[in-house]
């Protein structure tokens, strides 16, 4: 197994405020930011990888009108123009899209020569939705470009067959060298996918929404009544969860990376 060897970087690309308890009930109710992470991986022998993009401008325009507009009066999304433009600067050879919701996929027509990497199921699940069937499962149509570019790598469940890190977690080596492994994560949104890499002798894991704060990981304490509602399957989410949370518990050699929390990354 390969050790470090990945460069990273870390953009928080605009933010919504809801309350703390729903993203973890030992919280209380007070409204935080809710951040929309990303990270931009240089991997040796393989390039740019961003794992998903946070917000833009699309996002905006996407859900200007009925009934997207909904979207953004539940959400009020605030964005940093000076982030974004530093991060469109930047060169991308492949966006990892963790799972097709807007805070995940808004910034994807930023970068339209990069190719993608995602689940197919995932994309299967949202792809020709619109109106309030496409609400219903968190998606706005106009921020996936109509077609997957060319040398994409489109992931299905039957590949995750290794485990680099966890018997908990069946992982695909995505290009082959051991620098990078996507993981299922089973239960926020169908086809969502975290990603491992090593630092030293840690495993980095990306776990985008399987938990929406790393406290509420690390302590055992899920999203409350009103946070679990929105899951996609809120059984598969807890089990989700709590497999996270004896992972962290049980090996010190992981760190978990939420995209909306707001933990400081220890390994930059």
């Amino acid at each position: 197994m390969r050790s470090g060897g990945v460069k990273v970087k870390t953009y928080n690309i605009g933010y919504c405020q809801q309350f703390a308890k729903i993203a973890c009930k030992a919280k209380p109710f007070k409204k935080i930011k809710f951040w929309a992470r990303t990270l931009l991986l240089d991997i040796p022998e393989v390039g740019a990888v961003l794992i998903d993009t946070g917000y833009s401008q699309h996002f905006f325009k996407a859900t200007k009108k009925f009934p997207y507009r909904i979207y953004r009066m539940i959400t009020p999304v605030k964005l940093d123009n000076q982030m974004e433009k530093t991060l469109k600067k930047e060169k991308v050879d492949y966006v990892l899209l963790t799972h097709f919701h807007p805070d995940h996929i808004g910034g994807l027509k930023n970068f339209p020569e990069s190719k993608w990497i995602f689940l197919s199921d995932g994309l299967k699940n949202v792809r020709g939705l619109k109106g309030f069937k496409a609400l219903r499962k968190g998606f706005i149509p106009d921020l996936l470009p109509e077609q997957v570019p060319v040398g994409s790598i489109g992931l299905e469940s039957s590949q995750f067959d290794e485990f680099p890190f966890s018997k908990e977690f069946p992982a695909v080596d995505l290009f082959g060298n051991q620098t990078l492994f996507a993981f299922e994560l089973p239960g926020h949104a169908l086809g969502q996918i975290g990603v491992a890499f090593q630092k030293g002798m840690k495993w980095i894991l990306y776990v985008a929404d399987g938990g929406w704060c790393l406290e509420g990981i690390r302590d055992g304490s899920p999203p409350n009544f009103l946070g679990l509602l929105v899951q996609h399957d809120r059984k598969q989410y807890l089990e989700t969860f709590w497999k996270l949370h004896h992972l962290l518990k049980n090996d010190k050699s992981i760190e978990i990376i939420t995209t909306h929390g707001n933990e400081e990354l220890s390994y930059e």
